[in-house]
């Protein structure tokens, strides 16, 4: 009995905090949301950064014309409370750390070597240009999902539109006319009932659903599992992985590229991608920099880097050349992953359309055979 009472207490515990897990996740995405500034609007802080220390004006002038010129806005506050800080006597990094939602580590990672090594000017330039490459990647992403996503809300609406308007309408006619309705208007009328009845619900599927993703994402084996099958799918693999290592070797060139060490490079570079493959490979990586084994033996052997992609490494890291390499293979790869993504694009929207197609078919077949059975009937009974 107490060993059952035991098991009951900490599997209860286990959804306690799991349900705790959900809850600061939400929590915490939602002050970063509130915090965030749009990215466009980083990137021209950042190149106007650049350009007013090129020309000799100080940090704390820059920083103060640029909340004048920005005020009213997020961006704005933020760069008055960095322009007080640094008037206050602390370095720029640390002022630009008070706001971790805005500068993400990669920023405040390259503007620490900046100031160390006295190249803020360039530091910003490498910086706008990093993050306009990385806008552009993302756009691409984007355009590319934005028809799929078109498609799929129509066929949802569709759906739910035949499910809720159309059939409740004729359920009356065919019960008086004692039709007999086939399976597909069965199935919709059921869903619709269903819908209508326990539309309370929703919120407690929503809740369901992120708490069954937060737990899979929190559980090694299901990350590795997830992502094993994702980078294994056809086209999809390939282009999640060019997307992920263009992410991470361009992160890795810039700031090489503004004199961050590489042990910090490589763990700031770790949080530029979302594949926990990937992140495993940035830990063989560090670990293989750190045992004094080289940056190319781990690209040497993970099946995530291609054949250009090994000996790339191989050759900056005999040359010293490693900065140039990774922005140079960085380059490769956007063009690489902008191919696959129009290539994807071809592959998933006649699919799509072609889904869409079966669905609506469904939907018509479900309204118009029992049209048809009380027609036949009518003109027997005539």
């Amino acid at each position: 009995m107490a060993e059952l009472a035991y098991r009951t207490k900490g599997a209860a515990s286990g959804h306690v905090n799991a349900w705790q897990a959900v809850a600061a996740v939400a929590r915490d995405a939602f002050r970063t949301w509130r915090q965030r500034v749009p990215a466009a609007q980083l990137v021209l802080v950042t190149s106007q950064l650049s350009l007013m220390l090129e020309t000799g004006n100080t940090i704390s002038e820059s920083l103060s014309a640029l909340g004048k010129q920005t005020e009213g806005t997020k961006m704005g506050a933020v760069l008055d409370n960095v322009a007080l800080s640094v008037a206050g006597g602390r370095t720029l990094t640390a002022a630009l750390e008070e706001h971790p939602a805005v500068f993400p580590t990669l920023y405040t990672s390259a503007v620490r070597a900046g100031e160390t090594s006295g190249r803020l000017p360039q530091i910003f330039k490498r910086l706008e240009l990093h993050m306009t490459k990385r806008a552009e990647l993302v756009e691409g992403i984007r355009s590319a999902l934005t028809y799929p996503a078109i498609l799929s809300v129509m066929l949802l609406g569709v759906v739910v539109f035949a499910m809720t308007f159309v059939l409740p309408r004729f359920t009356a006619i065919f019960a008086s006319a004692g039709v007999v309705l086939p399976i597909p208007t069965r199935i919709l009328m059921a869903a619709g009932t269903l819908t209508k009845r326990y539309w309370y619900l929703t919120p407690v599927f929503v809740l369901l659903a992120a708490f069954g993703i937060v737990w899979l994402f929190r559980n090694a084996r299901c990350k590795n599992f997830i992502d094993g099958v994702l980078l294994r799918i056809p086209v999809l693999g390939v282009l999640l992985k060019g997307i992920s290592t263009s992410s991470l070797v361009r992160t890795l060139g810039m700031l090489l590229e503004s004199g961050v060490p590489l042990t910090e490079s490589i763990d700031v570079a770790k949080d530029s991608v979302v594949s926990h493959s990937f992140r495993q490979f940035m830990d063989e990586l560090e670990r293989s920099v750190l045992q004094g084994d080289g940056f190319a033996a781990p690209f040497r052997d993970s099946n995530l880097m291609s054949p250009v992609d090994q000996q790339m490494a191989a050759t900056g890291d005999k040359t010293g050349s490693l900065p140039t390499v990774m922005t140079r293979l960085a380059d490769h790869h956007d063009d690489q992953v902008e191919v696959k993504l129009k290539r994807l694009t071809a592959i998933v929207e006649p699919m799509f359309i072609a889904i869409m197609g079966l669905f609506v078919g469904f939907v018509a077949m479900a309204v118009l055979l029992p049209l048809f059975k009380m027609a036949s009937a009518l003109r027997v009974g005539g």
